[in-house]
């Protein structure tokens, strides 16, 4: 056994039987080629642990020949954790200090009671200081910004071909810019994720990336943001991006005047797109100044206080001027309407949430306002292209002018899922949801295409409601518009039973 073999290891080295390792000399794998036993470690080591030991030292503590492969084979042993220096030494040793990936994550303990200091991962960051990294491709770290500085600046010096970096500070607020030496040579980066680290929009970083990902936390002050046309500089420098996430960094209204710059950045591979600002009117100002395909995710975070009119919110998020970022949205086949602790609304490429401020609730913004923000919703998604609709509420149910706006503006409607968690009133009164679905719209049936529909199973089972959607489902009957299938969401009691309903669908769930 290697004497630089960590005490964790040994001890798995002596728990294997030697009946399994007898067993394991003629085991198929065995005899296959090398190469392609290197293949399936590789595969293998995707897996980040098996009962909190690495998979590798698993896979090579089977027996003395898959050992002895492994240990030959440097590259797989290339991504090295330094969160526990023990075992980071044994990587480093076997991969010939010459690393693909290094990665340090904070511990529990750390995150709880703040960093402290380990006197072996100091001398394992000083052992690399002495190391030349050009095979160092990524570096994944957690950390503070002064180990960040010390340690990780250090290795990026030496380090020529890195090309992805994913760093994340661990105070709440970053105090300054990301540390990086003036004059150093700037790695060719492809991927770059910054969480509580703060980087200039002009940084020589910010070019021909595939993926940029920058999250910051509100902080007093305006610091992590710039004017409209530096930041469409820095993506311009990035045509190829892919996945473009910024939160609470970017353009903002204090630097410039937004409205007047009508620069338009083309990134046509961009797949994935959030952002999330404090001010709600620097989302709608900063997608009407980028150009996307149709393929785009976009991911929108607004804010909103306990008396804020949602609709008009969404109104500043995704205006009618646009048109040219949103008009592919119309081409989805799901609304998903979330009202639970704070509102959200999904289509198949479009999620908006609402972040509520205060003591803000569903019920706090008044029906009202819940009807116009239903009208923006179908106006924005295009209500002719929603064949399906999934509503979750909590403590009380949409009003009848947001099932108004739905039911009424979504005429495909095929499925609504209506799921009414932790309701409150009498069920006596009819829902407002039955009251909308039972009222003849336009001379015909509300939504006259829908076949599935799943509703609250106190809905069904009793009161004025039950009888009021009866009555609406056999008038449907006699015109040629009959369910296929009706049954209960969300939480169901046991032996549910809709006998009430069986001659009016073809199928009671």
């Amino acid at each position: 056994m290697n004497t630089t073999d960590t005490d964790e290891e040994s001890a798995l080295h002596r728990s294997v039987q030697p009946c399994r390792r007898r067993n394991a000399l003629a085991s198929p794998l065995l005899r296959l080629p090398t190469e392609l036993i290197f293949q399936i470690f590789e595969h293998a080591i995707e897996i980040k642990s098996v009962h909190r030991r690495p998979v590798l030292l698993v896979l090579t503590s089977t027996c003395h020949q898959l050992r002895g492969t492994g240990i030959a084979y440097p590259r797989l042993w290339a991504t090295v954790d330094l969160t526990n220096p023990l075992m980071a030494e044994l990587f480093l040793e076997r991969c010939g200090y010459n690393p693909h990936t290094l990665i340090r994550f904070m511990s529990e303990s750390e995150k709880t009671m703040g960093p402290v200091q380990n006197p072996r991962r100091d001398a394992l960051w000083e052992k690399l200081g002495g190391c030349s990294f050009d095979g160092l491709r990524s570096i994944v770290f957690e950390g503070t910004e002064r180990e960040f500085a010390c340690s990780v600046v250090g290795i990026l010096q030496r380090a020529p071909n890195v090309s992805n970096l994913d760093l994340r500070n661990f105070r709440y607020h970053p105090t300054r810019e990301l540390p990086w030496p003036v004059g150093d040579s700037i790695p060719k980066l492809s991927t770059l994720h910054l969480r509580k680290f703060s980087i200039s929009w002009t940084s020589l970083l910010l070019r021909n990336l595939t993926q940029l990902v920058l999250g910051l936390r509100p902080p007093g002050s305006s610091f992590g943001y710039t004017s409209m046309e530096v930041f469409l500089t820095a993506l311009a420098n990035c045509p190829n991006l892919e996945i473009l996430s910024l939160a609470y960094t970017g353009p903002h209204p204090l630097y410039g005047h937004q409205d007047n710059c009508d620069t338009v950045v083309q990134l046509r591979r961009l797949r994935e797109l959030s952002l999330e600002f404090r001010d709600t009117s620097a989302v709608g100002n900063t997608l009407s100044h980028i150009s996307h395909p149709e393929s785009t995710e976009l991911a929108v975070y607004v804010p909103v206080g306990p008396n804020a009119d949602l609709s008009e919110i969404l109104s500043q998020a995704l205006p009618h001027r646009n048109v040219r970022s949103v008009q592919h949205f119309r081409k989805s086949t799901t609304l998903t309407v979330h009202l639970l602790n704070e509102p959200m609304l999904f289509t198949d490429n479009l999620s908006v949430y609402f972040q509520g401020g205060g003591d803000f609730r569903v019920r706090a913004a008044g029906p009202r306002v819940l009807a116009r923000l239903a009208s923006k919703i179908v106006e924005i998604v295009g209500g002719d292209t929603i064949v399906s609709l999934s509503v979750a509420t909590q403590g009380t149910g949409l009003p009848d002018g947001m099932w108004e706006a739905l039911l009424h503006g979504l005429p495909r409607l095929e499925r609504i899922y209506y799921d009414l968690q932790w309701a409150e009133g009498d069920w006596d009164f009819v829902d407002p949801f039955v009251s909308v679905f039972s009222q003849p719209y336009e001379g015909g049936p509300v939504c006259p295409q829908l076949l599935h529909l799943k509703l609250p199973g106190t809905m069904l089972l009793w009161g004025n409601s039950a009888m009021v959607l009866r009555r609406a489902l056999k008038k449907r009957d006699g015109c040629g518009r009959r369910l296929k299938r009706i049954g209960p969401s969300g939480i169901v009691t046991e032996g549910l039973v809709l006998e009430e309903f069986r001659d009016l669908v073809d199928e009671v769930q």
